[in-house]
């Protein structure tokens, strides 16, 4: 599990995370999946930040993807959960961490 940090309104760094299976040490080979959507909503689920597919496959084969900051996306501080959904275009999807989930902490600016 990893958390991730930022300030309010900032678009930097990249968030960007590697995939593994839940024995954590096999890579997720993103290769041939045809969307990826990254959801980061609160621990009670009830505010959703962002719900995008404008993810990028860093490296593919290591299942290292990145998403690039869009302006608003960083506006509201609090503490969120953030997943991962692959979709490889057969009609299914699995999302990760699939055991858990990675937090993305956005602190207030002065």
């Amino acid at each position: 599990m990893s958390t991730f940090y930022m300030k309010q309104g900032d678009r930097t760094p990249v968030l960007e995370d590697q995939l593994f299976e839940p024995d954590g040490t096999t890579v997720v080979d993103v290769t041939t999946a045809t969307t990826i959507t990254l959801r980061v909503k609160r621990p009670d689920r009830s505010t959703a930040i962002l719900d995008t597919t404008s993810v990028t496959k860093a490296d593919a084969a290591n299942g290292v993807i990145q998403y690039a900051w869009q302006d608003g996306d960083t506006d509201t501080p609090g503490f969120y959960r953030i997943e991962w959904v692959i979709d490889e275009g057969l009609s299914t999807q699995e999302t990760y961490l699939n055991y858990r989930y990675n937090n993305l902490y956005i602190e207030a600016s002065l």
